[in-house]
């Protein structure tokens, strides 16, 4: 924040409010660095693999991603073999 800004908020950062212990973006960027380091190691896949034998697989009850819709759209396309008794709620 800009010193004129702290003046005129009556707070200045280092008198009356203390300065950052701690550069955000130097912290962000070696947070990055570890975690990156951290999932390229061998023994991290490991772990992972051991996690999804025990807890099960990636194949959900759920079909692939895009099909959904594709059945939806087929079921909007058939016509019903009733007509629809929804326009009489609004009539």
């Amino acid at each position: 924040m800009d010193v004129s800004v702290q003046r005129m908020a009556g707070c200045l950062l280092g008198e009356d409010y203390p300065t950052p212990i701690v550069d955000d973006k130097t912290a962000m960027t070696s947070a990055k660095e570890r975690m990156y380091a951290l999932r390229q190691s061998q023994e991290l896949r490991e772990a992972a693999k051991d996690v999804l034998a025990r807890h099960g697989s990636r194949q959900g009850g759920l079909p692939p991603s895009g099909q959904g819709r594709k059945v939806a759209l087929k079921r909007a396309a058939v016509k019903p073999s009733q007509p629809s008794r929804q326009g009489d709620l609004f009539a």
